[in-house]
């Protein structure tokens, strides 16, 4: 029986680490979607560090992202407060250079 109740929290517990890391992914997106004055669909994220020692998947575990589109780009750090994380903006919200017609 112990066996069994063991099984059942552990895959709740890595049901709630899913959500989470959804819900943390999200969130920057949302961030940066109003930062950047771009849409979600067109943003990209590029993973640039991540906390040591985390089980969870690559946006449970991130520290730092680049969010790059509609010809910007800025730097967004992830703080953990007691409300849960949050992403902060740390950089300013750069023009990517228009590549020039050879």
């Amino acid at each position: 029986m112990n066996k069994w109740i063991s099984t059942i929290l552990s895959l709740a517990a890595l049901t709630l680490v899913g959500c989470s890391a959804a819900q943390i992914k999200s969130d920057l997106v949302k961030r940066a979607s109003f930062d950047l004055s771009c849409s979600e669909q067109e943003l990209q994220l590029t993973i640039l560090s991540k906390m040591s020692a985390c089980g969870g998947d690559e946006y449970h575990c991130a520290q730092t992202v680049g969010v790059t589109g509609c010809a910007k780009k800025a730097t967004y750090v992830r703080t953990d407060s007691g409300g849960g994380p949050t992403w902060v903006r740390n950089s300013e919200v750069q023009q990517e250079p228009t590549p020039k017609a050879p």
